[in-house]
């Protein structure tokens, strides 16, 4: 079988531009998103059974963006289809953000028969733009962490990308610290509140002497409250004034914020 030369062409650029991708190890998600659950103090709060009344927290906080809408480029075959996710992964230069995606990759054309199986591994991102958060262009990262256009017409159909910022935190940094309080239940006057903190821990390592990101520890407790007694209560350095107490819905006004001690 005979080849044209314009054929050889393509399939040197194909294996030229995508060489070099290798399998990316297992994804350990280093962030979560940061909940200002307001309200402000001494304004008042009503919350449902099972749900969050206040959190308080501290730690490494950068911005993450938020994509909203499928973005997807192809290129000579090789085509990467972005999902609405969150892009934590980011670098920059002078003019752009590169995000990097954590679940979606590289789709590769038939004719890369002899990479499909190490393309197939190649994490795909988006390349926007600082000053409006425009996305310019599908990327994909190579093995050393450097990052390629998938094509000259990068952006496929007139819709244009939707990304807004989020603020995050590194929950795997050892100076992480969140604490959550929950309206758990109320019955015969006593009020029952769960409460949860999330402290970082230092980094530990596998058994080659690389470092691995350790999750924080979690501990919890119930509170109870007798609201016959008082109706204003003191847990975990926070002062709240129970306005009216439902098994169903609670009603309150926070006066003190809890710690972050």
């Amino acid at each position: 079988m005979k080849f044209r030369p314009k054929t050889w062409l393509i399939l040197a650029v194909i294996l030229a531009v995508l060489c070099g991708c290798a399998s990316t190890p297992d994804r350990v998600d280093p962030v979560a998103k940061v909940i200002h659950l307001g309200p402000d103090t001494n304004r008042t709060a009503q919350v449902d059974a099972g749900n969050m009344m206040l959190q308080t927290q501290k730690g490494d906080h950068f911005t993450a963006y938020q994509l909203y809408n499928t973005v997807r480029s192809s290129f000579l075959g090789n085509s990467c289809t972005l999902t609405p996710q969150t892009f934590v992964k980011i670098s920059q230069d002078e003019e752009f953000y590169y995000g990097i995606s954590g679940r979606d990759y590289v789709k590769p054309s038939p004719l890369n028969w002899q990479n499909k199986d190490y393309l197939r591994t190649c994490l795909c991102g988006i390349r926007f733009s600082q000053k409006d958060l425009n996305v310019v262009a599908v990327i994909l990262e190579h093995r050393n962490g450097s990052i390629d256009k998938v094509g000259p017409s990068n952006i496929d159909g007139s819709t244009s990308a939707v990304l807004k910022p989020v603020p995050m935190i590194n929950l795997y940094a050892a100076n992480f610290l969140r604490k959550t309080l929950k309206f758990d239940s109320f019955a015969d006057g006593f009020l029952i509140l769960r409460y949860m903190e999330e402290r970082g821990k230092p980094n530990g390592y596998d058994a080659q002497g690389n470092p691995v990101a350790v999750p924080p520890d979690v501990t919890e407790r119930m509170y109870e409250f007798d609201l016959q007694a008082a109706k204003t209560i003191d847990v975990q350095g926070a002062k709240i004034e129970i306005l009216d107490a439902k098994p169903d819905k609670l009603t309150y006004k926070i006066i003190r914020q809890m710690s972050v001690e």
